[in-house]
């Protein structure tokens, strides 16, 4: 996956947000649930498949502050999770 791959949730994914920000996603193709954090419901707002990753890496660095410099390979690894699970595809 290179930085201008465009990813997006995958259609049938239901994202649902907790009171504490953290949120599940539920793909009811398979059953299958995923937890998230906070700052990671921010970047699956992202994935629409018109941002690629260099562009959610910059509204991340807008939106928060002190993004560390391992940021993008953590984007990378959090977005693999997501396209094993089947929650997201590439565009």
């Amino acid at each position: 996956m290179d930085n201008n791959t465009k990813l997006k949730l995958k259609p049938s994914v239901v994202v649902r947000v907790e009171s504490d920000d953290y949120a599940i996603l539920y793909n009811p193709d398979n059953g299958d649930t995923f937890a998230i954090s906070p700052s990671a419901v921010s970047i699956c707002e992202h994935l629409n498949g018109k941002n690629s990753l260099d562009e959610i890496l910059s509204d991340l660095n807008n939106e928060f502050e002190g993004i560390p410099p391992e940021a993008e390979k953590q984007l990378k690894a959090f977005l693999e999770k997501l396209l094993e699970k089947n929650l997201a595809e590439i565009v």
